[in-house]
């Protein structure tokens, strides 16, 4: 019996002692990963915020409307935003620059029927700089004057960067 209660002992005291240790990379990916999160709850924060300040009704990164016609209340509005895109190409014009932008993924197959928008949009020297700062996650403050169909799930569209709002990686 005294062994058994012995055996007890020791088994309960050596759990006790054995700690849960990291490795280096282990805690390294925790605060990576703690660090991303806190960008992503900012983030969401910062488009909130955009949202209700400029009552955002449209954001080109989740419409998908199949016709021209169905985006005219999307140009008509006031302001639209742009979450995520790529930068295609940078021109200048006259005094101000010509951004084009992709909006859209267009490597899925048809049947996810997700549009692509080419984006030539117009801004200033400043917000170029801000826009090509790889630095942080953009918020795209946009007007948009003209949509055209390019074909079955592409369209181009014009206008104007208004302001861009940024929060850093």
């Amino acid at each position: 019996m005294k062994k058994i209660l012995f055996f007890f002992c020791a088994l309960i005291i050596s759990s006790c002692s054995t700690e849960n240790k990291e490795t280096p990379e282990e805690t390294a990916k925790k605060e990576e990963d703690r660090r991303i999160e806190q960008i992503d709850k900012k983030f969401k924060e910062l488009l909130n915020e955009v949202t209700m300040k400029y009552k955002i009704l449209y954001e080109w990164d989740t419409l998908r409307y199949q016709y021209s016609y169905e985006y005219r209340p999307v140009i008509n509005s006031d302001y639209q935003i742009i979450k995520t895109f790529t930068i295609e190409d940078v021109l200048i014009k006259d005094t101000s620059f010509l951004i084009k932008l992709v909006v859209g993924v267009n490597f899925l197959p048809k049947y996810f029927h997700l549009n692509t928008f080419y984006f030539a949009l117009s801004c200033s020297k400043d917000l170029l700089q801000q826009i090509t700062d790889k630095q942080t996650r953009k918020i795209l403050l946009v007007k948009t004057d003209t949509l055209d169909k390019i074909n079955m799930s592409r369209f181009r569209v014009g206008g104007q960067i208004w302001k861009i709002f940024s929060i850093k990686n």
